[in-house]
């Protein structure tokens, strides 16, 4: 979902170059703007001066540099404060004008292994639709962007950039070819929990360690560190009790981009009538009720489906932080394991959930986490018992959420998928001395 969100943001900043007439796009983000269709192409920009970046960083080699971390100027300050030394790398993406495609080169592509039915679809449309940033215009590129210019840091780490910063993955892989130790941040839900997920399995598989949410002892994988996320680390459970339901709701494309554990294109609209069952089923608790939706619909109607079937539900559009909106509400139900479970978790407001776990399937290692949700009344595996167990927990939400049984199930979950910290600076800072200690002792 963040994928399609980064791709659609850029679209609008007219940042990202769609052109029906190519016959190859520009990288990934364009693929998917691409599938979704009735763009018009847009001019591209010239890239920036060619020493900029390395005037900026210049050729002095830091213990370690840090790019596109998700968080906002003021924290990246505190974070410096709390001993965290990572020197900013201030990548942004560069734009080439489109060279022409290399029929010699394409044609190799299509000789590549193929065994499965997929496979063999895949190869058939790798000639026409591999990108051409890493093919004709790979070189131009790597010299635009500087990449050799740069003195190769210990320690490189970074969040969002393994996936939506192209000129960070370039700089990263010249890095990575001359020693630096690459380190990736988990920077959502999912990972950990999901049978498959492909953005964790890209980011570990490029990655020489990799910071992790809490599961690292159900992994077995020495390369993971446990350290809290920012945005989990707000105090929990302040101020007075909250009033009202929420439900917050999901959203994902209706064009599959990728494969993973989630309801997405055919099996959202399974999603979407679990939800309907469940609003069904409260009575007339649904006047107290609201539904948080996303601010992009992506062509399902939400709106207007929940407004014609349950018109006494209160309709939000996603709005400000979620956190801040799970602090005024009484009991919050999620109904898809996402970001959005770990943040109420985080802030320890009673939370029910819901979903189907053949459709969110998740890995045998987090079984024994959610088997005592699901002991403990807190998670269930359809809509109509999760909205009889809503029905007896609003009446006391907070006696509820307080029972023996309720507070152990929670406090595991939370512990190995959604670790947060009140210091969590001062742990990222010691986690990245610790990364450049193996760094050196590598080399």
């Amino acid at each position: 979902m963040r994928f399609v969100q980064i791709a659609r943001d850029r679209f609008e900043r007219k940042e990202l170059v769609h052109d029906p007439a190519s016959s190859a796009p520009r990288d990934a983000l364009e693929f998917i703007v691409r599938s979704y269709g009735g763009r018009p192409p847009l001019p591209q920009r010239a890239p920036p001066s060619k020493t900029a970046l390395t005037r900026l960083i210049g050729a002095k080699r830091r213990r370690a540099m840090a790019c596109d971390l998700g968080l906002p100027p003021l924290e990246l300050l505190k974070l410096k404060l709390a001993g965290f030394t990572a020197w900013p790398l201030p990548l942004k993406d560069n734009y080439l004008t489109a060279p022409p495609l290399n029929p010699a080169q394409r044609a190799r592509l299509s000789g590549l292994d193929a065994n499965t039915e997929f496979e063999k679809a895949l190869a058939a449309i790798l000639p026409g639709k591999f990108p051409w940033l890493h093919l004709e215009g790979r070189a131009e590129y790597e010299a635009a962007v500087e990449s050799g210019a740069l003195a190769a840091p210990a320690v490189l780490i970074s969040t969002d950039g393994w996936h939506f910063n192209e000129a960070f993955k370039t700089v990263a892989g010249s890095f990575a070819e001359r020693g630096t130790r690459l380190v990736a941040i988990q920077h959502g839900g999912g990972y950990g929990l999901y049978a498959r997920i492909w953005q964790e399995t890209l980011e570990r598989s490029v990655a020489d360690s990799y910071w992790c949410l809490g599961w690292s002892g159900l992994d077995g994988d020495k390369r993971l560190r446990d350290v809290p996320a920012p945005s989990l680390s707000a105090a929990p459970n302040e101020g007075a009790p909250g009033e009202g339901l929420l439900l917050v709701g999901n959203d994902q494309p209706r064009c599959r981009y990728g494969f993973q554990s989630q309801a997405q294109a055919e099996s959202f609209g399974s999603y979407l009538e679990d939800r309907d069952v469940f609003l069904s089923e409260l009575g007339e608790l649904r006047g107290r009720c609201a539904v948080r939706l996303s601010k992009n619909d992506l062509g399902w109607d939400q709106s207007a489906r929940l407004s014609q079937r349950f018109p006494e539900v209160k309709l939000e559009t996603a709005a400000g932080p979620l956190h801040q909106r799970l602090r005024r509400s009484a009991l919050t139900i999620i109904d898809h394991p996402s970001t959005s479970l770990l943040e109420a978790l985080a802030l320890d407001r009673p939370t029910l959930m819901f979903w189907r776990p053949d459709v969110w399937d998740c890995r045998p290692s987090a079984a024994p986490l959610l088997d005592g949700l699901r002991r403990a009344g807190v998670l269930f595996d359809e809509p109509r018992a999760a909205a009889r167990a809503t029905a007896e927990a609003w009446f006391h939400p907070q006696v509820w959420w307080s029972r023996r049984e309720v507070r152990a199930a929670v406090l595991a979950f939370r512990s190995q998928m959604a670790f947060s910290s009140p210091i969590w600076r001062k742990r990222w800072a010691h986690a990245l001395k610790a990364e450049i200690a193996a760094a050196r002792d590598v080399k």
